[in-house]
């Protein structure tokens, strides 16, 4: 997945890569509410916007860990679709940086240092790799997060029916 996320993000300019890097968290949001709700139809007629579908699954246990960067994200898209000639500012970057648990941080910091750029710091590299290797390591993490829901349900179903 994070290759070809690379490849996606490398190939949009600033405003697609803000843009679909939304639309992928937002598809992980979505499928982790369908998974946790009991009846998830209910979720859709409720016409929640993203912000609310966000809350409302760390209400529902997505870890709060998610929250901040996928905020800070969605503000960042706020702005880039009121404003189409906006590019990705230092100021955008260290604010989305900073909104990562600190575990997170280091996470980004090994994979420039140990895969994409050897050698390299984060913090020196230019701002559209800093926010592609962002999103495809909270893409990753996310994804992993509902992959491993829907692993526990399909387990809770298998015991049920033992």
């Amino acid at each position: 997945m994070s290759n070809d996320l690379i490849d996606i993000f490398m190939n949009e300019d600033e405003l697609g890569m803000v843009i679909r890097a939304h639309i992928y968290l937002e598809q992980h949001i979505d499928k982790y509410l369908s998974l946790v709700a009991y009846e998830p139809a209910y979720i859709d007629k409720m016409r929640l916007d993203f912000s609310d579908r966000l809350r409302l699954s760390v209400a529902l246990g997505l870890d709060e860990s998610f929250y901040k960067p996928i905020t800070q994200l969605t503000n960042l898209r706020n702005r880039f679709a009121h404003k189409p000639q906006m590019l990705i500012s230092k100021s955008d970057i260290n604010n989305l940086y900073k909104s990562f648990e600190p575990e997170v941080q280091n996470d980004i910091q090994s994979f420039v240092v140990n895969g994409v750029k050897k050698g390299q710091k984060f913090k020196e590299l230019i701002l559209k790799d800093q926010f592609c290797l962002m999103m495809i390591v909270l893409n990753v993490q996310l994804a992993g997060f509902v992959r491993d829901e829907e692993e526990d349900q399909i387990m809770r179903i298998e015991d049920f029916c033992e």
